[in-house]
């Protein structure tokens, strides 16, 4: 029933409005060259975007309140942050920080105005795409890919902290901060996200009983801080998220969960964004290995000046140029435009062979190599987008064939989540927030955020359902039993 509501509520509005409006004014101004509407026309798409996004996540929720677990509002939320709010800061952001953007790559109000095409055709071509999958499906049984059988909570919380924490200490930590010379496959990783995912498994926990709490707050503690320690705003955000999500799955309150929304945003723009930056140049970009260091950077951050960061420019808003994609996407574009099509989907063949078999196996996320030519810093990482990238590879073409792929990636997780936690299978939380990952990263590179992370999300859903559940009841079944 919700499906139907989802359906027939948001999916019809957007695609009603986004290519109608949207398309047809970029169109004009682009095709006339009209310059007295160009400040307008880049203004209306984005913002837009950035508004009616969420909106329509928020609907999607509010209809069913599963959804949450559904990749779909995420997707919706990071493209209001990342083709909404970010090309705004060539717009209304001060001069320091346009010329820090534009240091990356010099864009005019026309290459402004393709990027807001770029994005909306992208977008349009996504939701139009999951609501045909939508509807082509919802006739089908409801409980397809459902585990023969639900196993205890308790159990699986402790299976959870169990792999999680052993793979994030032994494995997946230690990468992190540099301090194992080896590439570390994929699915460890995964595996090792485990522990962090176990707050989720441990709120619900301590809602039935009070003696889990004292074991939720010693994790979410020990996982924020490791997470800091990394240098990584993606990596604490996402714990807090897991907390969000968990909040959400039991008091299903909406309020509650824009006002987390909210929270974090704000603990991005005015702690996280200036501190990761701060540290990452006084200390080390991978991040610190002690208390100690992780200490040091605490106290160093508070004598820490703009002009430390930024040099001349004091006043550049860093946590907005970091939503700010348009300056990529425009050489991504250009790139293309010129005869140097990017080759980063031919990448696909590499994710199903496993490392271990093919130890020389290329790294898949292309983002050094992609910043090397941009800006000659090879050191670095930048990304145009999944809806850059597509451009990048063979134009307006290629960038409606991707965006189709990548809406039936989202469907998929949006039927199976949805489907498992109704159901209240937690044991495949994990496979569920691969999904989730899936649609937070349209900002990323289309190989391993789709294929690479459906491949992760099979191998996990059967590893978790056919050997480690099975095997570890098999283990606990008391000797003449």
């Amino acid at each position: 029933m919700s499906g139907e509501r989802e359906s027939k509520g948001c999916l019809a509005y957007k695609l009603v409005c986004l290519p109608a409006v949207l398309w047809l004014l970029e169109l004009i101004v682009l095709l006339t060259r009209c310059s007295d509407l160009l400040w307008f026309a880049n203004l209306v798409p984005p913002l837009f975007i950035m508004l009616s996004c969420p909106i329509i996540g928020y609907k999607q929720v509010k209809n069913d309140s599963f959804s949450i677990w559904s990749p779909i509002p995420w997707f919706l939320l990071s493209c209001s942050l990342f083709c909404g709010l970010g090309p705004l800061l060539l717009l209304f952001g001060n001069n320091d920080s346009i010329s820090y953007a534009n240091e990356y790559f010099a864009i005019d109000g026309f290459m402004l105005l393709r990027t807001n095409i770029l994005n909306t055709v992208g977008i349009s071509v996504v939701l139009l795409s999951t609501c045909l999958f939508h509807k082509l499906t919802r006739f089908k049984k409801q409980n397809w890919l459902l585990p023969l059988k639900s196993y205890p909570l308790k159990k699986v919380s402790s299976v959870f902290l169990f792999v999680g924490l052993l793979l994030q200490f032994a494995f997946s930590w230690p990468y992190k901060l540099g301090l194992l010379q080896c590439t570390l496959p994929g699915i460890i990783t995964t595996f090792a996200d485990l522990g962090s995912q176990s707050v989720i498994l441990l709120y619900i926990l301590s809602k039935k009983d009070n003696k889990y709490k004292i074991f939720l707050w010693i994790l979410l503690f020990m996982e924020l801080v490791t997470s800091a320690m990394t240098f990584s705003k993606t990596e604490v955000i996402m714990v807090l998220l897991y907390l969000v999500i968990a909040v959400y799955t039991y008091k299903k309150d909406l309020n509650k969960l824009i006002g987390w929304a909210v929270s974090i945003f704000v603990l991005y723009v005015f702690v996280l964004s200036p501190f990761v930056l701060a540290a990452r140049i006084y200390k080390s970009p991978a991040g610190v290995s002690s208390l100690t260091a992780f200490y040091d950077a605490i106290v160093n951050y508070r004598y820490v000046k703009p002009v430390d960061l930024y040099g001349e420019m004091i006043h550049v808003q860093g946590w907005w140029t970091r939503l700010n994609y348009a300056n990529a996407q425009a050489f991504a574009m250009n790139e293309y435009d010129h005869g140097r099509r990017g080759k980063s989907l031919l990448l696909a063949v590499y994710t199903f062979v496993p490392r271990f078999i093919f130890p020389e196996k290329p790294e898949i996320p292309m983002g050094h190599y992609f910043n090397g030519i941009a800006t000659g810093n090879y050191y670095s990482n930048s990304a145009p987008g999944i809806f850059g990238e597509a451009y990048w590879n063979g134009g307006w073409v290629c960038l409606v064939l991707v965006s189709i792929i990548y809406s039936l990636f989202l469907s998929f997780f949006n039927r199976y989540s949805v489907c498992h936690l109704r159901n209240g299978n937690y044991l495949y939380v994990p496979v569920a927030i691969i999904g989730i990952k899936m649609g937070l990263q349209m900002n990323g590179w289309m190989v391993p955020v789709t294929i690479g992370s459906f491949l992760h999300a099979i191998f996990m859903y059967f590893i978790l359902g056919q050997v480690v559940m099975p095997v570890t009841e098999m283990l606990s079944i008391k000797p003449g039993k």
